[in-house]
């Protein structure tokens, strides 16, 4: 899931047709400017950063401004 804007927006996630756990995991990559970029100077600007989250057939999940979030079901 992707948030290329500047606010916080807030998504409902419906999940049919699998079986799913009640835990899983968000990985986040984000930045606080839509032009952050790593470089050699600073090759840990932007990094992935990993949390438990709650989950099941629906669930709630909000996505950070200008960051790129992948929720591994379990």
């Amino acid at each position: 899931l992707t948030n290329a804007g500047s606010k916080a927006m807030p998504v409902n996630v419906c999940v049919d047709g699998i079986k799913i756990g009640n835990n899983g995991v968000k990985t986040v990559l984000k930045s606080t400017k839509s032009t952050d970029t790593n470089s050699i100077d600073n090759p840990k600007n932007i990094i992935p950063t990993t949390s438990k989250i709650k989950v099941g057939k629906k669930f709630n999940v909000t996505l950070e401004p200008y960051s790129i979030n992948v929720i591994t079901l379990k």
